[in-house]
């Protein structure tokens, strides 16, 4: 079987989308790890806000680094809910740009909020747009938006998830 990628035009930037897979298949409590850092996904001073940019921090084993990955009916996809705040991690405003926060917000059922994860790649892949999430330095406390999947943002983009 040959897979294809898709480029799909997302602004004034082509993110390539390629067949989902996840590795995670059913409901799970997870810490998301960035590869190159060592930190982890954190919302930062355990915020139950809206809105809220995440960010990477030292792990510390807090409610606030812990997700629960939900499987979506879209398949290779699912939703990251934080365990402190109950709240999603989510594309701010959808947006397809490179640069977007990426932040929680409440669940809802929108590709935003869909992430595909496979373990060979490191990549959080975001439904609505391709794009990766990435951390934005390699210092605690960097924030994390979303980019292109490819070797320009390679150290910053991989990601694991501990399942």
């Amino acid at each position: 079987m040959v897979a294809v990628a898709v480029l799909t035009a997302v602004g004034s930037a082509l993110f390539p989308v390629a067949p989902a897979t996840a590795s995670i298949s059913a409901s799970t409590v997870t810490t998301i790890v960035n590869r190159a850092a060592g930190m982890c996904l954190d919302v930062p001073g355990g915020s139950l806000d809206n809105k809220k940019p995440v960010q990477t921090y030292h792990c510390n084993g807090g409610a606030n680094q812990q997700w629960e990955y939900l499987p979506s009916t879209t398949p290779g996809y699912g939703q990251f809910r934080n365990v402190a705040s109950q709240k999603c991690l989510d594309v701010r405003g959808a947006s397809t740009d490179p640069g977007a926060t990426i932040q929680q917000y409440i669940c809802m059922d929108v590709p935003n909020q869909k992430w595909s994860y496979v373990a060979s790649l490191g990549y959080l892949r975001a439904l609505h747009s391709g794009g990766c999430a990435a951390a934005e330095h390699l210092q605690y406390k960097a924030p994390v938006t979303q980019h292109p999947c490819n070797p320009s943002y390679f150290v910053f983009t991989l990601w694991n998830v501990s399942i």
